[in-house]
C-alpha cells in the first residue's frame, strides 16, 4: 500500500470517527446530565437519551431540506424575473447597441443567470452577432471561468462548460478547447476533440487529426464519424503531412482513419505509399484503392500483393480486388479460394462473388469439386451474392 492510499484510509477513518463522536457524545452528555436523574435503570436513561438525539437529527435534517427547498425555489423565482431582462441586454450587444459597463454588472449580480442566457442566445445567433458575444464571454473572462469548470467542477457543470466553450466563435472557443483536449481527463479531452471536430474551420480538424492519431485506437474510433465531414479537406493536407513525418505507427493510424471514412478520397501519394518499407503501410493503402486510387496505376501492386507470400497484404489485395474486378485476376482468385488458409479463402470466395458471372463460376466449380470447406466457403459467399442486399464485407 502507497503513502497516498495509507492517507486516504486514514481520512477515512478520522471521518468516521469524527461523526459517531459528534452523534454519541450529546447520547451521554443527556444520559448524564438528565435521563439518569429520571432512571435510575441504566439501559432506559440510554434508550431515552438515544431517541431524544435520533429525533433531534431528523427534525434537523427536514428543516435544512425545507430551508434548501424554500431557497431554490426563490432562486427560481428570481431567474424567472431577470431572465427576459439579461436575454433583451444580451440581444443588443450581439445587434451593436449594447454597453459593456452594464452587462458587466449584471454578470457580477446574476453569474449562473447571466451564463444560461449567454448560452441561450449563442445558440440561435451567428455571424457578426455571435462574434461580438463571443468576445463579450472573453472580456468578462467567462471562457476562463468554463474551461476551469471543465477541469474540475461536477459532472453537470463540467458537461455545461463544455456546450458552452464549444458556442463560441473559433478564435476564442478553439484555444480552450485544445488546451482541453491536450491536458485533462480522457472524458474531457475527448469532449473537446468531438466540439473541435463540428467547428467549420479547417485548421481545426487538421489540428484534432494530428492529436488523434497518436491516441488509442478507442478514442480515434469514438472520432472517426466526427471526423469525417472533413475527409477531403484532411486528405489535401492532414494525410500527406502524416504520410511525410515518417513515423509508422502514426502514418497507420491515419490511414485506419481515411478507411473508416468509406467514401471517395483524393489521395494521389497512394503508389508511394504503396512502396512503403512497411508491409503494414503497404497493405493499409491497398484496402484504401477502392476509395482512393483515380487516376492512379495500382492494380500492379495489387496483383503483386496477390501473388506474395504474405497473408496480410494478400487479406488487403484481396478487398482491392473486389472492387476492381480485372479478369485477370480470377485465376489467383481461386487458387487462394480452394487454399488452406481459412480467412483468405473466405476472403477470396468473396472477391469472386463481385466478378459476375465469370467468379459464379469459379464458385459453383468449387461447389461441386472442391473438398468440403472450400465448397462450403463458395455456397457461402454465392448465397450472399443472390440474397436481396449482397453487400459483402471484406474486412
Amino acid at each position: 500500500m502507497t503513502v497516498g492510499e495509507r492517507l486516504i484510509r486514514a481520512g477515512m477513518w478520522f471521518r468516521a470517527a469524527v461523526i459517531l463522536a459528534s452523534f454519541f457524545y450529546p447520547v451521554w452528555f443527556l444520559h448524564v446530565e438528565y435521563f439518569s436523574h429520571h432512571w435510575q435503570e441504566l439501559p432506559l436513561s440510554l434508550a431515552a437519551s438515544f431517541l431524544t438525539v435520533q429525533a433531534a437529527v431528523i427534525l434537523c435534517q427536514l428543516l435544512t431540506s425545507c430551508a434548501l427547498k424554500r431557497a431554490a425555489l426563490a432562486r427560481e423565482m428570481g431567474s424567472r424575473r431577470v431572465r427576459p431582462h439579461l436575454l433583451k441586454a444580451l440581444a443588443a450587444y450581439a445587434a451593436g447597441d449594447g454597453r459593456l459597463a452594464g452587462l458587466r454588472a449584471l454578470e457580477r449580480r446574476y453569474p449562473a443567470e447571466f451564463d444560461r442566457a449567454l448560452e441561450r442566445l449563442l445558440s440561435l445567433v451567428s455571424g457578426e452577432g455571435r462574434v461580438r458575444l463571443t468576445a463579450l464571454a472573453e472580456q468578462l473572462r467567462l471562457v476562463r471561468r468554463w474551461e476551469r469548470w471543465a477541469r474540475r467542477a461536477p459532472e453537470r457543470e463540467r458537461r455545461h462548460a463544455l456546450e458552452c466553450l464549444g458556442l463560441l466563435a473559433g478564435e476564442y472557443g478553439s484555444p480552450a478547447l485544445r488546451r482541453l483536449a491536450r491536458r485533462s481527463t480522457p472524458l474531457v479531452e475527448a469532449s473537446a476533440c468531438r466540439l473541435l471536430a463540428r467547428s467549420p474551420r479547417r485548421e481545426d480538424a487538421a489540428w484534432v487529426f494530428s492529436l488523434i492519431v497518436g491516441k488509442p485506437y478507442l478514442v480515434r474510433v469514438l472520432l472517426a464519424g466526427e471526423m469525417r465531414r472533413h475527409a477531403l479537406d484532411l486528405c489535401q493536407t492532414a494525410l500527406p503531412a502524416e504520410a511525410a513525418a515518417g513515423d509508422t505507427a502514426r502514418l497507420l493510424a491515419a490511414l485506419e482513419l481515411a478507411e473508416s471514412w468509406r467514401k471517395a478520397l483524393r489521395l494521389p501519394f497512394l503508389e508511394q505509399l504503396m512502396r512503403h518499407p512497411s508491409a503494414a503501410v503497404r497493405a493499409r493503402a491497398l484496402r484504401l484503392t477502392p476509395f482512393a486510387a483515380e487516376g492512379q496505376d495500382v492494380e500492379r501492386y495489387v496483383r503483386r500483393a496477390l501473388e506474395s507470400d504474405s497473408e496480410q497484404a494478400q487479406a488487403a489485395a484481396l478487398s482491392a480486388a473486389a472492387a476492381f474486378r480485372a479478369p485477370s485476376w480470377l485465376p489467383l482468385l481461386e487458387r487462394l479460394a480452394s487454399g488452406g488458409s481459412g480467412e483468405l479463402a473466405r476472403l477470396a470466395c468473396t472477391a469472386l462473388a463481385h466478378f459476375g458471372p465469370d467468379g459464379a463460376e469459379i464458385l459453383r466449380r468449387l461447389l461441386r469439386e472442391g473438398g468440403a470447406l472450400p465448397a462450403a466457403r463458395a455456397a457461402e459467399a454465392l448465397s450472399a451474392a443472390a440474397g436481396p442486399s449482397p453487400g459483402l464485407e471484406l474486412a
